[in-house]
């Protein structure tokens, strides 16, 4: 049976505990600025975390990735829109590459930019420019979302990489690329 998250709980903290192979959250508490007790209170999600927590956490388990899912939990990250997917490897660089193709053939874009960064300010003209570029590369933003999150997880041990994610690739691409 499959055991669920509860509400608030931050199994990625645990998760990471775990990887960087700490099996209880007392060994963990050894090298950490925090008791064995707060370990669990965030792991279970019933106490803050300010952002020097987490770069701790991030320090001492050697995982960059849950800096990503902690930006995901923040007023700021929210407000922003500020997400990430888990997808494998493959789906990642094929979305990826497809939404770069499709920014960079849309016309004038690199000019433009060119032209901004040349004039050096932004004004009454380059600002509305600006924004609509915003605004058409909402799908690169979150792709290099997921890429960034996904270059920051640790690969997987070869006995845990699956012959599905290596099957997907090539269906994937098999199939024109589009994943």
């Amino acid at each position: 049976m499959t055991k669920t998250a509860k509400k608030g709980e931050r199994t990625y903290l645990k998760n990471a505990r775990l990887t960087a192979g700490y099996a209880s959250r007392r060994t963990a508490a050894k090298t950490m600025p925090f008791r064995h007790d707060t370990i669990g209170r965030h792991e279970r999600g019933e106490m803050q975390l300010s952002p020097e927590d987490m770069v701790a956490y991030a320090k001492h388990y050697r995982r960059k990735d849950i800096l990503l899912r902690y930006c995901m939990e923040c007023p700021v990250g929210r407000t922003n829109g500020f997400t990430v997917t888990e997808r494998d490897l493959a789906t990642v660089i094929l979305r990826l590459t497809k939404e770069l193709r499709k920014a960079a053939s849309k016309d004038g874009l690199i000019e433009r930019l060119e032209e901004i960064a040349e004039h050096g300010e932004m004004d009454e003209k380059t600002y509305p420019l600006l924004m609509e570029m915003v605004d058409d590369s909402k799908d690169l933003y979150g792709r290099f979302s997921d890429f960034f999150f996904l270059v920051a997880t640790p690969p997987k041990k070869e006995s845990e990489a699956t012959e599905k994610g290596r099957n997907r690739h090539c269906n994937a691409v098999a199939a024109g690329g589009n994943v």
